[in-house]
């Protein structure tokens, strides 16, 4: 196990996607800085656990990441409904 790593039970994950764009941004910092944007998380995938949205694999890109998806479907590890 990586450190700082964490275990989720894939039954209780919902809305497990691919992201186009790596991460959220602080809009906060914008306000202040009208120039630049912070990337304050990121990831190829992410998904909602809980009240919480996880996000990972940041080292993925977009393509890759796709295909991945279609394989944890083919799979059933990730089942349709749980996925978009």
């Amino acid at each position: 196990m990586i450190a700082g790593s964490k275990t989720y039970s894939i039954n209780e994950i919902k809305h497990f996607k691919v992201n186009t764009v790596h991460g959220r941004y602080d809009y906060d910092l914008w306000t202040r800085n009208r120039n630049s944007f912070k990337l304050i998380e990121g990831g190829a995938f992410s998904f909602d656990y809980g009240h919480r949205t996880i996000f990972f694999a940041e080292g993925i890109d977009v393509a890759e990441a796709r295909i991945i998806l279609e394989k944890l479907r083919a799979k059933k590890i990730i089942k349709d409904q749980q996925s978009f």
